[in-house]
């Protein structure tokens, strides 16, 4: 599953999906997202003709600046 930033996720949108896409929104500080991605990494497997992508949706510290 490959892991993208928002402004990938935008170019994918506005290139038109080509596939079937399943994007997992998660965060790493969330236990019910940490405890779904082992499956979703298996749906991956099983799947092979859809897209997945992930976006880490974890908040920015204020130290942080946006890209």
């Amino acid at each position: 599953m490959k892991k993208i930033t928002e402004i990938e996720f935008r170019k994918i949108l506005e290139g038109g999906l080509k596939n079937y896409t399943i994007i997992d929104f998660f965060s790493e500080n969330c236990n019910p997202c940490m405890k779904m991605m082992p499956i979703v990494e298996e749906v991956e497997t099983i799947f092979t003709d859809i897209d997945f992508y992930k976006i880490d949706e974890t908040p920015i510290s204020k130290d942080e600046e946006y890209e």
